[in-house]
């Protein structure tokens, strides 16, 4: 994509339009109507969006959006056809994903196995301090962290991590969990560790977290 002038990188696209998608999907179960046709409709144009970036962070992310939604979404109002609804919209996301991977091929590692050999290699070589910041991209922004910083390095942060995930899968908090999902997830597959979606991942669920609590004590 190019707007004036400008070469918009795919990674960070699908970290924008995943927002959009998981919103878009999480809406799509909790409204009726012709809200529901609406959300349906900018979930699809997300997702298709996602597979033209051409990035394999996108499959993956749509695809732990559809399961946090299928097991952390419940209605105890909500009726069997609903749910088999549900089901059959999830499955049929599926069966769509998996053509289209087909089609785009996205099978191309493009070098990611040999890169994460080498970096776990770099990192015990040094697993208690690490390599130093900037030490080698790993094309993995997790092991990047442990090849850098060393297990001690990377404590502080996954303090953080799992403290945000523990709390949104306790108050099964979606919009939590699907914020962080949109934004970590991308990590996995390039390194993110200096790009803004990555860290707004925590921001952003925090801020749902905490105003969800608010609410609740109001």
């Amino acid at each position: 994509l190019v707007l004036f002038g400008n070469y918009i990188d795919p990674n960070n696209q699908v970290a924008l339009m995943a927002v959009g998608s998981g919103l878009c999907l999480y809406s799509f179960f909790k409204t009726a109507g012709k809200r529901k046709l609406l959300e349906g409709v900018g979930f699809l144009i997300c997702a298709f969006s996602i597979f033209q970036c051409g990035s394999r962070s996108g499959i993956v992310i749509l695809a732990a959006q559809i399961i946090i939604v299928l097991f952390f979404l419940r209605d105890r109002r909500c009726k069997p056809a609903k749910t088999i609804f549900k089901w059959i919209s999830i499955l049929a996301f599926i069966v769509v994903a998996f053509y289209l991977m087909r089609q785009l091929e996205f099978t191309d590692g493009t070098g990611r196995t040999e890169r994460w050999a080498e970096g776990f290699k770099y990192f015990l070589e040094h697993p208690i301090f690490g390599c130093g910041w900037g030490a080698y991209e790993c094309h993995n922004t997790f092991l990047t962290f442990l090849v850098d910083l060393g297990i001690l390095g990377n404590i502080p942060f996954y303090i953080v991590l799992c403290s945000l995930g523990i709390k949104a899968i306790k108050e099964r908090n979606v919009v939590a969990l699907l914020l962080l999902a949109s934004g970590l997830l991308p990590g996995v597959l390039i390194g993110a560790q200096n790009r803004r979606f990555f860290w707004n991942a925590f921001i952003l669920s925090t801020i749902v977290l905490r105003a969800d609590n608010k609410g609740k004590k109001n």
